[in-house]
């Protein structure tokens, strides 16, 4: 069973605070079921509440139903990932965790190497306030503030001497910060390999899939490159029919896929931004077409053994992982920072997976994602 628990409100946010782990050589496993028997030999199970959007009083009701699962299955411990920008309802679900674990939790939500930083109390993204809670994350904690510490940090050398204070404090039972802390918490917990847990190799992939559900201006910047390095690319139409999704353009891109090796499926790639504002102004694209569309295309992939993944934007990733029948993924390490890597285990095999998030990476960043799935085989 696992040692330790990981808590997200999405599945991009589960999994790159997961990875943290996987350096430590720990198995980190996020089951899709969020239950930790599920999590099979995982040191670290890594558990989604897909709670980011809906109301703050459901979110609060998902984070204590998966604590408790938690503490029933005998982890004293867990870290409460927190986004990095504030989004979702980190006060609501931080309460709800807990109200089971008790105690006080230690917040630190800095992630220096995406530009995340925090600077008395405020959060701030590239030098900024990120715009919830104009970064005041007092007010971001909200009922959960009265027991809840804060911790500047602006390096990674504060956050791995935040771990080690809060390591010898036994009344903190909840970390609470992004993959900035979390990749410091196996040394200062001395977290350690469960006998069961087998290592497992790192994804390996002879061809990739980008799947980009995301409108994010970092995303798109990052699909610009993929397109200037003369990747296959099929933009779904999200004004057409949901009957037509699989339409004859991506079939046609994937009956050369596999002798082509990189393939991009988009809803924004290659747009201007006055074509991507235009085109979700407009009544027909909603954020339950925009669900429908990837599911689709995602069920029309007919994944080849060697087929790689990468799916940017954390609802992109969770639908299209479910329309796939997902089990479980297991995280491996990173590709770069932010970015995690792993194996996802489907019905009908196993698949080299790799997800981002909509805001994260350089502009290259899905370009050496992609390298890395595939230069293994080169090594």
């Amino acid at each position: 069973m696992p040692i330790y628990a990981l808590i997200a409100d999405d599945l991009t946010g589960a999994l790159d605070a997961g990875a943290g782990f996987a350096r430590a050589g720990l198995r980190g496993t996020m089951p899709f079921s969020g239950l930790p028997e599920d999590a099979g030999e995982a040191d670290v199970v890594l558990v989604n509440t897909t709670s980011r959007e809906g109301r703050a009083e459901e979110a609060r009701r998902a984070a204590k139903k998966a604590a408790a699962h938690l503490r029933d299955a005998g982890i004293p411990r867990v870290y409460k990932k927190i986004d990095s920008v504030l989004r979702g309802y980190p006060g609501a679900e931080l309460a709800g965790v807990l109200d089971v674990y008790g105690g006080r939790a230690a917040v630190a939500p800095a992630f220096p190497a995406q530009g995340r930083t925090t600077a008395r109390g405020i959060q701030y993204v590239h030098g900024q306030p990120v715009s919830p809670y104009g970064g005041d994350l007092r007010a971001a904690l909200g009922d959960a503030a009265d027991r809840c510490d804060v911790f500047d940090a602006e390096s990674d050398d504060d956050l791995a001497r935040i771990a080690g204070h809060l390591a010898a404090q036994p009344e903190y039972c909840v970390w609470c910060g992004t993959a900035g802390l979390a990749r410091y918490v196996p040394e200062a917990l001395q977290l350690k390999p469960g006998l069961e847990a087998r290592a497992l190799p790192p994804p390996r992939a002879e061809r990739v899939v980008v799947i980009a559900g995301t409108a994010h201006p970092t995303t798109a910047a990052q699909m610009n490159c993929l397109l200037a390095a003369g990747w296959q690319h099929v933009r779904l139409d999200l004004r057409s029919a949901l009957d037509d999704a699989a339409q004859p353009a991506l079939r046609e891109a994937l009956s050369r896929f596999p002798s082509s090796g990189r393939l991009l499926i988009s809803t924004i790639g290659g747009l201007t931004v006055e074509e991507v504002a235009a085109l979700h102004a407009g009544p027909a694209v909603t954020g339950d077409r925009i669900v429908a569309m990837l599911r689709a295309a995602a069920c029309a992939l007919r994944l080849e053994p060697g087929t790689g993944l990468i799916m940017t934007g954390g609802e992109t990733a969770y639908q299209v992982c479910r329309a796939l029948g997902a089990f479980v993924i297991h995280v491996t390490g990173e590709a770069l920072p932010g970015i995690p890597l792993g194996w996802l285990e489907l019905p009908q095999g196993t698949y080299p997976v790799a997800t981002k998030s909509g805001g994260f990476g350089v502009s290259d960043a899905l370009l050496r994602t992609a390298d890395a799935l595939v230069m293994p085989l080169r090594d």
